[in-house]
């Protein structure tokens, strides 16, 4: 006979919060956690991208997690923001270089946020 055991929230939280600290890709303590019936919800700030997917896979990790709500913010260091002009410039920089991409490629970028458009796909 199998008898299914259920993590607390509380053991479930305390796992997570273990594997943020114990996971090198991290620097976890601006990340905070709540356990609400197996739903590990994330919180705070980190200075990359990708540390707030790799808190995400971090306490999915965990066993008696049903599911992770990612509410990380990302905060560039000021070492590493951008102002959108020099977005634009070094894409159209790297557009300008690929042999295979098509004229006619606009660029725009919005907050740090950079749209390709335009450009015809004929001939690729």
């Amino acid at each position: 006979m199998f008898i299914a055991f259920q993590k607390t929230d509380s053991k479930i939280e305390t796992d997570v919060k273990k594997e943020l600290h114990w996971d090198p890709s991290l620097t976890a303590q601006d990340i905070s956690l709540s356990v609400t019936d197996g739903i590990v919800t994330l919180r705070g700030t980190v200075p990359h991208y990708f540390e707030k997917i790799s808190a995400a896979a971090a306490a999915q990790r965990i066993g008696g997690v049903r599911g992770v709500a990612n509410e990380i913010e990302v905060r560039l260091h000021s070492d590493f923001v951008r102002r959108d002009e020099d977005i634009i410039e070094a894409a159209r920089i790297a557009l300008d270089w690929g042999y295979l991409v098509p004229k006619g490629v606009t660029v725009m970028a919005e907050q740090g946020w950079l749209t390709l458009g335009g450009g015809c796909c004929m001939g690729i």
